[in-house]
């Protein structure tokens, strides 16, 4: 679900390693089910961040698979990760969204979150060549 939701690679550890996160938990862990298929079709994750000498949350991988977008799932995952994240005791959360995702912006926006920074992130895919250096 999450390599067809994100349309990037996932593999069962890198997942699994995210449980060993600072400030990660299971509970903290939301999936949206298909209830006549039993499918996951969504998924959300907060976890509990340090920023500044102060404790914020932070609200990741949400996801839903193309077939279930718009029909509010992405936006009931982020209202209950941020419901968790309340319940920590926390007042405030975080959340990164790259800017091509306009979908997911509108949607964030709609729900109260604002923009507060842009960031620039470069990307290159890296082949190995016989030299051994990156091609």
């Amino acid at each position: 679900m999450i390599r067809i939701a994100f349309e990037e690679p996932a593999t069962g550890p890198r997942i699994e390693a995210q449980l060993t996160e600072p400030g990660s938990s299971p509970d903290g862990y939301f999936f949206a089910i298909d209830e006549v298929t039993g499918r996951e079709v969504g998924t959300s994750r907060g976890r509990l961040d340090q920023v500044g000498g102060g404790s914020v949350g932070y609200v990741g991988t949400v996801g839903v698979l193309p077939e279930y977008r718009g029909h509010g799932i992405a936006g009931a995952l982020v209202l209950q990760t941020v419901q968790y994240l309340a319940s920590l005791g926390l007042s405030g959360a975080i959340l990164y969204v790259e800017n091509k995702n306009t979908r997911a912006r509108t949607l964030y926006e709609k729900m109260g979150w604002r923009p507060v920074y842009r960031t620039v992130h470069y990307w290159r895919h890296l082949q190995i060549a016989a030299t051994g250096r990156p091609s």
